[in-house]
């Protein structure tokens, strides 16, 4: 919701890269400075193009150790 304000909280988990316009480039970077900071975690710049929708990020920070016991 930090990275994208206008899309309205009930349809976050439906959003992905194909189907939201204002997801670019930029907002990828964004995106994941945010992840970055919010988690405490780093995300090799490999990893970007696995970050595509909310489940796949979703699902991506819960395969990472450190916050697969968080329950991410």
């Amino acid at each position: 919701m930090t990275v994208f304000p206008d899309i309205p909280a009930c349809e976050i988990t439906a959003t992905t890269l194909d189907t939201t316009p204002q997801w670019d480039s930029v907002a990828t970077v964004i995106l994941v400075t945010v992840l970055e900071e919010q988690f405490a975690i780093t995300i090799d710049p490999g990893d970007f193009h696995k970050l595509t929708s909310y489940r796949s990020i979703r699902e991506y920070l819960r395969s990472r150790p450190q916050n697969a016991a968080l329950g991410v």
